[in-house]
């Protein structure tokens, strides 16, 4: 079972590191370069909105980078890893 956590661990530690880093790089430079009054957030919601305008102007200008569905599909994305972090802490309960 602790072979599951440990993948568990790895891809939720992918998912946030790749997040912060298609943000912070990707995403934030260029709705400042489309305008000026956006701010830098930690707080998932506002990085969630700030996601959804990028995508747009990315499908605007037809352009599909290579992290491109993993801002589209962010929230599929969550989900899944939310149900495996449930499916694995249901697993974890029926073996006490």
């Amino acid at each position: 079972m602790e072979q599951y956590f440990i993948i568990l661990l790895f891809i939720m530690a992918a998912y946030v590191g790749m997040g912060n880093y298609v943000y912070f790089k990707k995403v934030l430079p260029q709705l400042k370069n489309e305008n000026k009054n956006i701010v830098g957030s930690y707080s998932p919601s506002v990085q969630q909105v700030h996601m959804q305008q990028y995508v747009g102007i990315l499908e605007g200008n037809n352009e599909r980078p290579w992290f491109y569905y993993f801002l589209k599909y962010n929230n599929f994305i969550v989900s899944i890893i939310f149900a495996l972090v449930i499916l694995f802490a249901i697993t974890m309960y029926k073996q006490l």
